[in-house]
C-alpha cells in the first residue's frame, strides 16, 4: 500500500455523544486513513460507526456487516460479528484514554461497497486491551463522511484526523 498521506480534516469532541466528520471523502482518493486519539468516554461504551451519504443523510439501514476480534490482558480473547445490522461496532471501550486507526476503502465510489479495516488499543479500569475489526457497508452509494456514536454515553475527549492515501 502507498504510504503518502495527505491531510484532509480534523475534528475534536468534547462532551459529545455523537461526532460527525463531514465532507472528508471525495473522488480524489480511493483509500483513507482515519486516526482517532485521546479517546475518553463517560462509561466505557463501544463506539459505533455509520457513514454519511452525499445528501448528508446518515446511513441507518441494516446494510452493515462487521467482525471484531478482541484481546484482553486479563481473560484472553473474544470474537464478535454481525450481519445485516444498522450500525458497525468499532469495539473500543476507552474510559481512560486510547486510540484507533482504521482504513476506509472506496467510500466515495458509487459502484463499490465501502469497507473498513482497523485496530484499536485502550486501557480499561483494570486491564489493557486491543481489537482488530473489519466492516462493510453493502450499498453502492457515494459516502462523503462518517459518524461516531456512543449510545447513552459521551466522548469526554476525542481527536479525529482524516488522511487521503496516495
Amino acid at each position: 500500500m502507498a504510504t503518502n498521506l495527505q491531510f484532509i480534516k480534523s475534528v475534536s469532541a468534547n462532551g459529545d455523544a455523537t461526532v460527525s466528520v463531514t465532507d472528508c471523502f471525495s473522488a480524489n482518493y480511493d483509500v483513507y486513513k482515519i486516526v482517532i486519539n485521546n479517546v475518553v468516554n463517560t462509561g466505557g461504551a463501544s463506539a459505533f460507526l455509520r457513514f454519511i451519504d452525499s445528501g448528508g443523510s446518515t446511513i441507518t439501514a441494516s446494510d452493515y456487516d462487521r467482525a471484531v476480534y478482541g484481546l484482553y490482558s486479563i481473560h484472553g480473547y473474544s470474537e464478535s460479528k454481525g450481519n445485516n445490522t444498522s450500525i458497525s461496532s468499532l469495539a473500543f471501550y476507552q474510559t481512560t484514554g486510547g486510540g484507533l486507526v482504521f482504513y476506509c476503502y472506496n467510500p466515495f465510489s458509487s459502484s463499490d461497497y465501502t469497507f473498513i479495516l482497523g485496530q484499536a488499543t485502550y486501557l480499561e479500569i483494570n486491564y489493557l486491551a486491543g481489537t482488530k475489526f473489519i466492516g462493510v457497508l453493502k450499498q453502492t452509494a457515494s459516502m462523503t463522511g462518517f459518524n461516531l456514536n456512543l449510545t447513552g454515553q459521551t466522548f469526554t475527549t476525542m481527536d479525529i484526523s482524516v488522511y487521503g492515501v496516495k
